[in-house]
């Protein structure tokens, strides 16, 4: 058989095979009321053999680039008029998945072409978690359906751990088949990536996160820059931050700029100790926020709880509680100012900013020290982040103690939530905290007992500046809907009266002033 015929030959069976899964699945639909999350699933599973195809009758050329381009192209016209309806989704909400699944097929295609043969099964790699993972992940969450725990909107615990076993497996296989000396370690953080990609993606973007992250990391592999520390984080790190998603101790951008860290710290710690360090703070601070989530949901007030849901979201209870001669405390602007209900105690999610504002500075001292080798900047990591870890635990554990709070300035009764307020429990859980985290740096050797007590030290001393400088400055805002008092500018759905403080000093620029400052004071102290 000639190279042409053979070349024409591939083209109608890639045409044909493509053409006829997107018709069959559009069909079934149409024809039977399958659901369409399943049907349009099955066609995603089922495209995993489109990969064999141009494999045996094209390889690494022009054609499967060419292929690609047209099947991408194909997709988006399909996207974009609807033609086939058997692949909208329930919610008839509009996505382009279809079309980011072709574009991101493409677009790998065509940086292998042009980079070299050397990456061509590294494609496949690719392709086949973008094609298996995220095409069972909704099948088997709606097979386990009440049964399966939620972790956010949209994605579940059943689904994502779907995700990882059919990446592994389908890594794992594909590697074996063509001898390509996978480790079990490595594979594992494929896995690992291909589920917190699919995590994250929504309205279709998984299409395009999973190949483009899965490709680049196995991009950075064939050219040695993927070390084993680098594939631990990687597979360890997407959970820690789902499960901080779970808690509610992180928002999603959180969760995403907390992976970045990490990614970035792994990629500058010459050995282990850096990641273990920011991996034990980060698992250590999850598990607390859970777990004093639960306590505090089950522990607190309930006339509290009550005045919480009236105030921000049951305007009909609100009109209730009027009727029955309960005041309404923040009828009007003046009102609010005299009356003022109890702080918000619900410890809010950090958002990236707020991730940001303690863990780049850390990172920073850490690239610092990896292109200097001056030691004191991996005394300024650790330091950055006990005190961070110790602030973030006496506001998880303080807000549970039945306690007195006072403000630390002026010693004056203040309620639970309030800026600068700190507690007994509060400040002894903060001294526990930040000699504890700096133990991880004393068992690898990297401090002595001398600079280990002066981090410790300045970690405490630290939570006591975050206090102070809350007090003094942070923006303290009143509700002029529930009369509740809280760190946020709009509460209630209503812009919130500015009661103390400076309206752009919030959380996160407390964090960071402290951050620096504490930094500035272990500078001054370990010089000495």
């Amino acid at each position: 058989m000639s190279k042409t015929l053979f070349t024409v030959i591939g083209y109608v069976v890639f045409s044909l095979y493509t053409c006829g899964i997107m018709y069959l699945g559009d069909l079934i639909e149409r024809k039977t009321g399958a659901d369409k999350t399943v049907c349009r699933k099955m066609t995603h599973i089922v495209s995993a053999f489109v990969w064999v195809i141009c494999y045996y009758f094209f390889g690494c050329s022009l054609h499967w680039v060419l292929l690609n381009g047209i099947g991408a192209a194909i997709l988006g016209v399909v996207t974009c008029t609807g033609f086939m309806k058997g692949f909208e989704r329930d919610d008839a909400s509009k996505s382009y998945g279809l079309f980011y699944f072709g574009l991101s097929t493409f677009v790998v295609a065509l940086v292998t072409y042009i980079v070299g043969e050397r990456l061509y099964l590294y494609t496949g790699i690719a392709y086949y978690c973008l094609a298996l993972g995220d095409g069972f992940a909704p099948i088997t969450a709606k097979i386990f359906g009440k049964h399966n725990v939620q972790i956010m909107k949209g994605k579940s615990l059943v689904g994502s751990l779907t995700v990882f076993v059919v990446s592994f497996l389908a890594t794992f296989v594909f590697g074996k088949i063509f001898d390509m000396g996978l480790s079990l370690l490595f594979v594992a953080s494929v896995a690992a990536l291909t589920c917190v990609t699919e995590f994250y993606g929504v309205k279709g973007l998984d299409n395009i996160f999973i190949e483009f992250a899965v490709f680049g990391y196995l991009v950075m592999y064939e050219f040695g820059l993927v070390s084993v520390t680098m594939q631990a984080v990687v597979l360890v790190t997407p959970f820690l931050a789902m499960a901080a998603i779970g808690s509610k101790s992180l928002s999603v951008s959180g969760g995403v700029s907390s992976l970045i860290l990490f990614f970035v710290t792994a990629a500058f710690d010459s050995g282990s100790f850096a990641v273990v360090y920011m991996a034990t703070l980060f698992g250590v601070e999850t598990a607390i926020a859970l777990v004093s989530g639960k306590v505090y949901k089950k522990t607190r007030n309930v006339s509290q709880n009550l005045l919480q849901n009236d105030g921000c979201n049951q305007q009909i209870e609100a009109e209730t509680n009027q009727t029955n001669d309960i005041p309404d405390v923040a009828t009007t602007e003046s009102e609010s100012s005299s009356v003022a209900m109890p702080a918000d105690v619900e410890k809010p999610m950090r958002s990236a900013k707020q991730v940001l504002a303690v863990g780049l500075l850390a990172v920073c001292f850490l690239i610092a020290y990896r292109l200097t080798e001056v030691r004191l900047f991996v005394y300024l990591y650790a330091l950055a982040l006990a005190e961070e870890f110790a602030d973030s635990v006496a506001s998880d554990i303080g807000r549970l103690t039945n306690g007195k709070n006072y403000d630390i300035l002026t010693f004056k009764q203040v309620d639970k939530g309030i800026s600068g307020g700190v507690s007994l429990l509060g400040t002894f859980c903060a001294l526990i905290a930040s000699f504890a985290l700096p133990l991880v740096a004393v068992a690898y050797g990297v401090t002595d007992r001398i600079v280990y007590a002066a981090i410790g030290g300045l970690a405490f001393v630290g939570t006591l500046v975050d206090s102070v400088i809350g007090a003094a400055v942070q923006a303290l805002y009143v509700c002029n809907r529930c009369g509740k008092q809280t760190e946020v500018s709009v509460h209630c759905g209503v812009s919130a009266r500015l009661a103390k403080g400076i309206a752009v000093v919030d959380n996160t620029v407390v964090n960071f002033i402290t951050g620096v400052i504490t930094s500035l004071m272990g500078l001054l102290l370990l010089l000495l």
